[in-house]
């Protein structure tokens, strides 16, 4: 998930070492291939941060439930955390900020505008002084981790194993490679422009494998009319419980076309926000093909969520227009 790999798949932005900088502009690039591994981007550095401090609150918490009630840096620690969480914007907490931000703002959102950086290390530097005073919990074991011996490829780039293979061999692959050797193929042939329809089956198929379904749909997806029978296993993926793997299957969708619409159409119900947007977003460039989706995208102008209303409106335009 951390891979950003552009709106019509390859080429990837990559790292140019000799510049010390990306190949090409990316939004929520968290991490960027390289010749030599993934490199991590600011704002994975900046998540990194965010998961060390949830995890510095999170044991404090533990701790304090466990401390006796008459200790007093116990009752000194919950004053201090109930004070701290009152300090955060109680719509960040909610998950409503989609009212009053656009969808490439969230990168840039501020849960705390109170808070400046020497706030937030005052406030690492006291949750630390305070589970450090508080005794030792026994559940603390379990989240320690083991991290086995990682290798990376060659290359940054996922599909060049299989980049000049050909469609047998990447077939071959995906239904009976190695983990590995399956995403290759796949993402390999999400780059050809043609002649991948050989490979439809094999890649359906793989839309049941959490470790695969990314680079299979994306590949299905370059397919465009030409996927049109995977579209009931497509419209299965679009329920399942990722928010990611649904707006994957909503561009799948499009891709294939008019035949696609019902499953988009469906798409504006969806519970995550971007992803009622992204429906919308679809349909609009379906144009007038899309006829059938107004009721609905009528409907959307009701929510009380901005970016789905915004989503709707413009959709509307671009149908009723064409």
């Amino acid at each position: 998930y951390c891979y950003q790999h552009g709106e019509v798949g390859q080429p990837h932005p990559v790292w140019l070492s000799d510049q010390h900088r990306p190949s090409k502009e990316q939004i929520l690039g968290l991490i960027i291939p390289s010749q030599a591994g993934p490199i991590p981007g600011v704002g994975y550095e900046g998540r990194r941060e965010g998961i060390d401090d949830y995890r510095y609150l999170q044991l404090l918490e533990s701790r304090i439930a466990t401390a006796s009630l008459d200790q007093p840096i116990r009752n000194e620690a919950r004053a201090w955390l109930t004070k701290l969480r009152e300090s955060v914007v109680q719509s960040a907490i909610d998950g409503k900020l989609f009212n009053h931000i656009t969808v490439w703002d969230l990168d840039w959102l501020n849960p705390s505008p109170n808070l400046l950086p020497s706030d937030y290390r005052q406030i690492r530097r006291k949750a630390l002084w305070y589970i450090s005073q508080l005794d030792y919990v026994f559940e603390e074991e379990s989240t320690i981790h083991t991290l086995g011996a990682r290798s990376f490829p060659v290359s940054g780039l996922e599909g060049s194993d299989y980049e000049h293979e050909s469609i047998v061999s990447c077939i071959q692959a995906i239904e009976n490679g190695t983990t590995e050797s399956k995403r290759s193929a796949a993402c390999a042939l999400a780059l050809r422009n043609s002649g991948t329809e050989e490979a439809l089956g094999a890649l359906v198929l793989m839309l049941n494998s959490p470790d695969v379904r990314i680079p299979a749909i994306r590949a299905i997806r370059a397919m465009g009319k030409q996927a049109v029978s995977a579209i009931p296993a497509i419209n299965r993926l679009s329920k399942n419980i990722d928010p990611f793997v649904r707006a994957h299957a909503l561009l799948a969708l499009e891709a294939i076309g008019k035949e696609s619409t019902a499953g988009l159409v469906r798409g504006l119900k969806d519970p995550f926000p971007m992803n009622a947007h992204l429906a919308a977003v679809c349909l609009g460039r379906q144009g007038k093909s899309a006829i059938q989706a107004l009721p609905a995208l009528r409907n959307n102008l009701r929510s009380p969520v901005y970016l789905i209303r915004q989503g709707a409106s413009k959709a509307i335009q671009q149908i009723d227009k064409n």
